[in-house]
């Protein structure tokens, strides 16, 4: 699938708003490819199909009707990025035959044309989706932007670690090295002054720096994980795993971490991002392939790695953090599932 159609169908599905089906080879319906939105007076279904999949849309359209329980709305969602002669001879047949809405997408400059009849609430969304995507598989900080103002809470964080980091260099006059005595006043994690009742400090340590290298490495995570997990599991629960692994970490840090002084970062939440990926890898398999799950055992393998090798990591945090988000990624995950 396409790095488009990947974004597209990921802006379609957030928030819920559709639910993904597939229709694998055996002309059986399962999660993935093509997209259902319920309504009141009735279902509809965008079977979201690339340039390989146009000569199998009769059949896709009979498989759906064959496993709903009510006649839908069918919008059939063409996406190339080089149309052919043969694919309009195609779409016109489609037309011709009353089978559907029809909608095209070119998916090299994002136009979007309404080819047949296609209500127009639909094709508004279809065509904002398709126009977003565009805006981020171009990347660059406009395609930044809208990532960030679609997912607004992993704005929030980032916002707030890195104001919190401009208060705390100007008082300790660096951005490289923070005072110790700022970072604990700011609410800097230690053992004895959380046993003593400062427990605002499991939470506060969290969005607290080092020095900019410490911040710029831990921002540059959290936007990409962040993105994801998000995406993935929407706001509410992206905020609840956030702070949830963040806690986590902090309460591995007291338990086990008997050697460290102080600890500062978002590293341990971050790590918790990585579980609650790593846990929608594992349930959501059959569905996202091998190659994500891998991708994320090996960062999460390097990070580890790199853990043992500095000593001034806080590798308690780290898999506290990852632990606690896996644990609650897998939780809201199954409950969906049922």
């Amino acid at each position: 699938m396409s790095n488009f159609l990947n974004i597209f169908m990921r802006n379609m599905m957030k928030e819920e708003q559709y639910e993904g089906i597939r229709i694998d080879g055996e002309g059986k319906i399962e999660d993935g490819e093509v997209l259902l939105k319920k309504g009141e007076k009735y279902d509809q279904y965008l079977i979201i199909m690339e340039r390989h999949q146009f000569k199998d849309a009769l059949n896709y359209r009979e498989t759906v009707l064959m496993n709903v329980e009510r006649v839908p709305e069918i919008i059939f969602v063409f996406v190339s990025d080089e149309f052919k002669q043969e694919d309009n001879a195609l779409i016109k047949n489609l037309v011709d035959s009353n089978i559907g809405s029809v909608v095209v997408i070119d998916s090299i400059r994002g136009d979007v044309s309404n080819i047949y009849r296609c209500s127009g609430d639909a094709y508004n969304e279809i065509n904002k989706q398709a126009k977003k995507a565009i805006e981020i598989r171009d990347g660059g900080f406009k395609g930044a932007l809208i990532k960030l103002k679609s997912n607004w809470i992993t704005a929030v964080f980032l916002l707030s670690n890195i104001l919190i980091f401009i208060v705390t260099a100007i008082l300790s006059k660096s951005i490289f090295d923070m005072d110790i005595r700022v970072l604990i006043e700011f609410g800097a994690l230690n053992k004895g002054l959380v046993l003593a009742g400062q427990y605002h400090r499991i939470i506060s340590s969290g969005f607290l720096h080092a020095g900019i290298v410490h911040l710029a490495m831990n921002m540059l995570a959290l936007y990409v994980l962040g993105l994801l997990v998000e995406e993935v599991f929407g706001k509410a629960k992206f905020a609840v795993i956030y702070v949830g692994a963040l806690i986590a970490g902090s309460m591995a840090t007291i338990i086990f971490g008997s050697g460290v002084v102080i600890s500062v970062g978002a590293s341990g939440a971050i790590f918790g991002l990585l579980g609650a990926a790593f846990a929608y890898g594992f349930i959501m398999r059959k569905r996202i392939g091998k190659a994500f799950m891998n991708s994320l055992l090996q960062a999460i393998l390097l990070n580890v790695f790199i853990g043992l090798l500095v000593p001034e990591i806080n590798n308690m945090a780290h898999m506290g953090g990852l632990f606690g988000g896996f644990v609650l990624g897998s939780i809201f995950l199954l409950l969906r599932k049922r």
